[in-house]
This record gives structure tokens, sequence and C-alpha cells, in this order.
């Protein structure tokens, strides 16, 4: 089975940041774990809200599309930086 590995623990009271997740045992985890919806992963890597798929695109195709797009939270200040510092070319 392939997935993206975006696995979401519904834990509240034990945080992964605190605690690593067990993966020996995952039947412990039993329903506090589940995938990110497409929706999320659009919503974490900065998408718009109103951002939708084209019909008839499976769920499995949108995992692929959203895992090869690129964070609009990292693009947008990359793209500023370049053309901030880019060298001015005059118009003749």
């Amino acid at each position: 089975h392939k997935s993206s590995g975006s696995l979401f623990y519904t834990n509240a009271s034990n945080a992964l940041a605190t605690v690593p997740l067990d993966r020996t045992e995952m039947q412990q985890h039993h329903l506090r774990l589940r995938l990110f919806s497409p929706k999320e992963l659009l919503n974490i890597m900065g998408f718009p809200p109103p951002f939708s798929f084209p019909s008839g695109n499976t769920l499995r195709h949108r995992f692929k599309q959203i895992g090869n797009s690129i964070s609009v939270h990292v693009v947008l200040p990359l793209i500023d930086y370049l053309l901030a510092s880019a060298p001015r070319v005059p118009k003749t």
C-alpha cells in the first residue's frame, strides 16, 4: 500500500511532540490515526479556500497532485526575494 505518510494522530492528550508514535504495535492506536484529507493537505500547503480539483479526479489522483505541488508559503517569499535581488535592466 502506497501513501503519502501524512498521518494525523487524534489523541490530543498524548501529543506527538512530547511522546513519539510507537510504530511497532500500531493496533494500540486503533481509531486514533487517520490520513489527512485532501482539503486539509491543501490548507497546509497554502492553497486558497475556494481551490477545488477538477470533477472526476479520484482520491488517489488528488493525493498524487498534492504530493507533486509546491507549498505556496515557500514559493511566494522565494519569488519575492529573487525578484527584489535581481538586477534592474534599463528600458531602451
